[in-house]
């Protein structure tokens, strides 16, 4: 298992009249998960960080704008098209020492989809920062006062896409009930069945295994719709039910004392909810 998550720049999409992203002029409330995940070298960051199993849960409120950003950063996007997250707001945790206020500042967000892939047919990757100017800290886990904090996490935010994934998934799941139903009706037939196709050696073996793939290949597709939230609320971009948070650090130091490269430290996980 990699102890550092080092996360590579995906291409970003050519903005054009065709897209536009249905994340402009909404606003979300995020909810931050900030605690020990397999796989993150905080503890190597920070020593001990998170042995405990504390947790820091805690929301911010953002407004996704059209306005271009006046910064970038190479993780989330080009800085042609990273646009303004606006912080409306952070939240407070309750600590040993008593009740904590979290802040957040603005940040900027940018979605990523690979060379080549369309907004309408395939999802793609949103990425955003927020600072922290308070920092915050339960027991061991501990974020320093200033730290950038990075969200990454699946979407899909085009009006056309959103509409054909709820019609994917309603088709999925009628398809999936009445394979079911097929499914036992199916055993019953071959119970009572006298037929010469199913007297063959193994034919009624063969049938059942067939129907199984197909049901496990409509599950599979079952899941993977209800790993995206706000389907059945109607939201105009529809986000992954969980993301990561991460901390950019340096991952090495040159003989001039410059940063010679960069990684980014596993924090915890986020959810996102339509306001």
């Amino acid at each position: 298992m990699c102890k550092a998550l080092i996360l590579s720049l995906l291409p970003a999409v050519a903005s054009g009249a065709s897209y536009t992203s249905t994340l402009i002029g909404t606003s979300w409330r995020v909810r931050l998960d900030i605690g020990l995940e397999r796989g993150s070298w905080m503890p190597k960051n920070i020593k001990g960080w998170g042995g405990s199993g504390a947790r820091v849960v805690v929301s911010a409120l953002v407004d996704f704008e059209a306005e271009l950003a006046n910064e970038a950063e190479e993780l989330v996007g080009p800085r042609s098209q990273t646009r303004v997250l606006n912080a409306r707001g952070g939240g407070k945790i309750v600590t040993f020492d008593g009740e904590q206020a979290v802040d957040f500042t603005s940040g900027g967000w940018c979605v990523q989809r690979p060379l080549g892939a369309q907004a309408g047919s395939d999802e793609g990757l949103l990425r955003f920062w927020l600072d922290c100017p308070s920092g915050c800290a339960r027991g061991d886990v501990v974020v320093p006062q200033g730290e950038r904090i990075f969200f990454s996490t699946g979407v899909w935010d085009d009006a056309q896409g959103v509409r054909q994934l709820c019609e994917k998934k309603a088709m999925t799941e009628e398809r999936l009930r009445g394979g079911e139903a097929g499914d036992s009706a199916g055993k019953d037939e071959d119970r009572s069945s006298s037929g010469f196709a199913l007297s063959l050696p193994g034919a009624a073996f063969r049938r059942q295994v067939a129907q199984q793939e197909a049901l496990t290949a409509l599950r599979s597709r079952r899941a993977y719709y209800e790993s995206w939230a706000g389907l059945e609320e109607g939201w105009e971009a529809i986000p992954a039910k969980q993301g990561s948070l991460s901390l950019k650090r340096q991952s090495g130091i040159g003989l001039l004392g410059r940063a010679i490269g960069t990684e980014y430290h596993i924090l915890g996980t986020f959810g996102a909810e339509r306001v």
